[in-house]
């Protein structure tokens, strides 16, 4: 430390050599800074590395940062270097050349979780914090918006909280899917589960056969099967944002299987006198259906238009015209 004074300090470590070790607490890590204050507790000799020291502290209930100090011979000796403990807040934060080589990290940052981290994003898809790019196992600080740039064409956008800093975030862009027991959350015994990828078998969740209302978060397409590993019968799907609906009777209890269709093809508004039918049944404008589905616009001239979803139709609406073009 500086001759005549009582402060601690942190080493300023290259940001590209920063490795995983360092990443959990990124945003509660100041490089080239030293918390100058916070006396009280013992200092530890080196050799000790950052990590370890950010351990011990996290191990003592009074430490609530520490000053990690790497050798800079030409501002102070070796006997300055290791790890110091700082309790309570009433340090100050001083940065410099004499500091360049210190990392500072505030362990009651750390103990409260103050950020978000990315977990792997779906495919075909980006997470972006003001633009940039950001990548998996990115941390983005407290009070930060995040974006998740879908490939359907539609952007998921997202503030990290103190509520979402307990756990990882949303890392799909079909949103979250929840669903519940019973019709009523005052049923007894009720509960919800919440869904974020395709679920092969929800009796891992207690709830196979047992569904009777669902909501959807975000502009997603969900399919609901009545067999596991997405077999049987497709029973419905349904499209978000949503909130809690009610199973229809027919679907009651029968749901085995969920997951998120990322392709489909909307119905846009039919011609006059005509009607869209999948597999004999009525569909109106705005309805939805999953690629590999025909669609079949019956037309009041006595002909029929046929035409299936694939995913070179599901980025804009389908047919809906009858007769097509005359010359």
């Amino acid at each position: 430390m500086r001759p005549g004074t009582t402060y601690f300090a942190i080493f300023l470590f290259n940001l590209l050599a920063i490795t995983t070790a360092y990443q959990y607490y990124d945003p509660c890590r100041q490089t080239g800074t030293d918390f100058n204050g916070g006396d009280g507790l013992p200092k530890i000799d080196p050799p000790i590395t950052e990590e370890e020291c950010v351990n011990k502290c996290l191990e003592e209930p009074l430490c609530t940062a520490v000053t990690h100090v790497n050798p800079n011979p030409d501002q102070y000796g070796s006997g300055l270097e290791g790890c110091y403990l700082k309790a309570g807040s009433s340090w100050t934060e001083n940065s410099g050349v004499f500091e360049a080589n210190m990392v500072s990290v505030d362990i009651s940052c750390i103990r409260n979780k103050l950020w978000c981290t990315l977990p792997a994003s779906s495919d075909n898809s980006q997470y972006t914090v003001n633009g940039v790019a950001q990548g998996d196992g990115i941390n983005v600080a407290y009070g930060t918006a995040f974006t998740l740039l879908c490939d359907q064409g539609y952007n998921t956008v997202q503030t990290c909280t103190s509520d979402l800093a307990t756990s990882d975030i949303f890392n799909e862009c079909y949103g979250k899917l929840s669903i519940g027991l019973d019709y009523s959350s005052t049923s007894s015994g009720d509960f919800t589960v919440d869904i974020t990828q395709a679920n092969s078998n929800l009796a891992v969740n207690n709830i196979a056969n047992d569904m009777s209302r669902y909501k959807i978060d975000g502009n997603a397409l969900w399919e609901f099967y009545d067999d596991v590993n997405f077999n049987g019968e497709l029973l419905f799907i349904a499209r978000g944002p949503i909130g809690w609906t009610e199973v229809d009777e027919a679907h009651n209890d029968k749901v085995e299987s969920v997951r998120p269709s990322l392709v489909w093809c909307t119905l846009p508004a039919p011609s006059e006198n005509s009607q869209y039918t999948v597999s004999g049944v009525a569909k109106g404008e705005g309805d939805i259906v999953t690629v590999g589905t025909a669609i079949t616009l019956l037309c009041d001239q006595g002909y029929n238009t046929v035409q299936t979803c694939t995913s070179d139709l599901a980025t804009s609406d389908i047919f809906n015209e009858c007769y097509g073009e005359y010359n």
